[in-house]
């Protein structure tokens, strides 16, 4: 007889997730089971406005009226958000996929985190505070630190109805979750020291004050408390010292270190914070989403007498460290995807196998001695047999958005069709197959232009690549030092997209987009099918096999503000990566 004995290296191991749209819920139940059979046993769940607030309805339908008007503003929701703001590179995301830009019930929470118990995963819920705190400060905008901002995004620490409301929602998040501990954000906390209380008060003192006032509230509840590390750092510290500002260049010092904001609306001086390490508790858990940043943050936050989990954990870049996930502190790490908790966006990033092999990093010792591309063969063999665990029929079409769906199958080439009607296979959306195929080779420069000419909610093509990724010589991700340069080795072709707005001014001219398609994500080799050579594949890059034997993928570009943008043309061209190889598009439908 044998005995086997498996136990993990880390008790933690998690994801980091929003809170579903309703239509999603049923996604998120599989992906829980998913996530319980590959040894995840935690996930941190984004609150924000998603859930339904009893106490305070306001926030919710405050929610609900700034996200509808984030999908229809003409451009970015960044752009909405720092319209008004203290300087042009303001605020961070308000995050306005939590919930579909709406809310679920108690119940439906509830249910929820019935299915996690089940699978013995533990749900943390997170109130995030004291930035990213647009849900809150947009209903209470008596509660901002900046008084004069349209969108505030930042409560004032020294103002005390600020910790009425935040510890009034935190009650009703305990009734609901009963969890045994909250993450309260604390990432990204820009805006601070700017009403006239808190201008006499230290950066490190309004850091520590509210920590620590949070975690009594928390304590007193038999709460424990985690939250993002990134201004709790002391560069001068690590072996980094420096990093280059985004969109300037100039090295800067980072984390919780002093920072001068300058652009021609004016400059803003962001105090130092690292100093709060030390005067709160030493229970208090690190997520350490800034461990790129310097090669040694676990070892600041143990001479600092802190526990650490490593945030947005990536497994690709941790397996050039692997030494770091063995320090005495750290206590495991969370995988995050910062998109809406739905199968789509899930399935475009590959995230649910990077949770796998996040698990496996987290769960054995092997890396010790194994570098992860030697283990990749394993995880192509688990995904091969274990995707299919979150696939819906129901959850993988169009016609899952709100609202009635209509189809609108174009005329591709001389018009004579092969084949006409609904093609199963990755959806029941119908097609007009053309009798010959549209292709573009290698050498074409000019691409084919699909008119379109109206509003649209996506656009659904029906492609493939005859090509063998093998056969190219196409390396695997591990042989690549960041996924930028393995996706651009992969785009074999992409779509330009011109848009044009209801309103016609200067500021909303004739706009172009570029969405790459890349081999084995975006579009699907009959040689290799379902993007075997990448490992992975979207959900709706499903492959379609037609009676003669063709296997075709059907891919959907989803019109980002449907509401708002028309879609005035479509060219298929080739992409950036030379591979050697035609791309055959056979079928175009709007779904409208």
């Amino acid at each position: 007889c044998a005995r086997c004995v498996d136990r993990p290296l880390h008790p933690f191991r998690g994801v980091h997730l929003y809170i579903p749209p309703k239509q999603e819920i049923e996604y998120f139940k599989r992906l829980i089971r998913y996530m319980a059979s590959c040894k995840i046993n935690t996930v941190i769940l984004e609150i924000g406005a998603g859930m339904e607030f009893r106490r305070h309805p306001e926030i919710n339908r405050v929610w609900e009226t700034l996200t509808d008007k984030a999908r229809k503003f003409p451009f970015s929701q960044m752009a909405l958000i720092n319209y008004n703001t203290l300087h042009t590179r303001g605020k961070d995301s308000f995050h306005p996929e939590i919930g579909g830009g709406t809310w679920l019930s108690h119940e439906d929470l509830r249910g929820i985190l019935r299915c996690a118990r089940e699978h013995h995963v533990e749900i943390i819920p997170e109130v995030q505070s004291p930035g990213h705190a647009f849900w809150l400060c947009m209903a209470y905008p008596e509660i901002a630190e900046w008084k004069d901002d349209k969108y505030p995004d930042t409560l004032c620490p020294s103002n005390p109805r600020s910790y009425e409301l935040l510890f009034d929602v935190m009650e009703e998040v305990i009734e609901v979750f009963e969890p045994k501990w909250i993450h309260s954000g604390n990432d990204e906390y820009y805006f601070y020291g700017i009403c006239p209380k808190c201008r006499k008060r230290t950066g490190h003192d309004i850091l520590a004050g509210h920590l620590n006032k949070v975690n009594d509230f928390l304590r007193a509840r038999g709460v424990r408390h985690m939250v993002w590390a990134d201004k709790l750092i002391n560069c001068e510290e690590t072996r980094n010292k420096r990093s280059k500002e985004w969109g300037t260049g100039r090295m800067i010092k980072w984390g919780g270190g002093e920072r001068l904001f300058e652009d021609p609306k004016g400059s803003y001086l962001q105090k130092a914070t690292w100093k709060a390490i030390d005067r709160v508790p030493d229970d208090l858990v690190m997520l350490d989403w800034y461990a790129f940043m310097a090669p040694d943050t676990e070892k600041y936050f143990a001479k600092h007498g802190k526990q650490v989990l490593f945030g947005n954990f990536s497994p690709f870049s941790f397996a050039k460290y692997p030494h770091r996930l063995y320090a005495p502190n750290v206590r495991g790490g969370e995988a995050s995807t910062w998109t809406e908790n739905g199968q789509m966006a899930h399935a475009h990033q590959n995230w649910a196998l990077v949770v796998a092999i996040t698990a496996d990093m987290l769960w054995s010792e092997v890396y010790r001695k194994t570098h992860l591309h030697r283990r990749m063969d394993l995880f192509r063999e688990f995904w091969t047999q274990n995707r299919n665990a979150l696939n819906c029929l129901e959850d993988r079409l169009p016609s899952r958005r709100p609202g009635k769906v209509r189809f609108q199958p174009l005329q591709l080439g001389d018009g004579r069709v092969a084949k006409q009607g609904v093609l199963r296979g990755s959806s029941p959306v119908p097609f007009r197959v053309a009798a010959q195929p549209v292709v573009l080779c290698p050498e074409d420069i000019k691409g084919h232009t699909i008119p379109i000419g109206r509003k649209v909610r996506s656009v659904v093509f029906l492609y493939a690549s005859p090509v063998d990724p093998a056969a190219v010589n196409l390396p695997p991700m591990y042989e690549f030092s960041n996924y930028h340069e393995y996706y651009l080795s992969r785009e074999i072709g992409a779509l330009k997209v011109r848009t044009d707005f209801a309103l016609q001014t200067q500021r909303h001219p004739v706009r172009e987009g570029r969405v790459p398609l890349r081999l084995g994500f975006e579009i699907g080799s009959p040689e290799e099918p379902y993007g075997l050579a990448a490992i992975s594949r979207p959900t709706f890059c499903d492959g379609v096999r037609l009676a003669d034997g063709r296997l075709l993928y059907a891919y959907e570009w989803v019109n980002p503000n449907p509401e708002n943008m028309a879609i005035l043309d479509v060219t298929l061209g080739r992409g950036r990566a030379a591979i050697p190889s035609d791309i055959l598009l056979h079928a175009v439908t709007l779904v409208l």
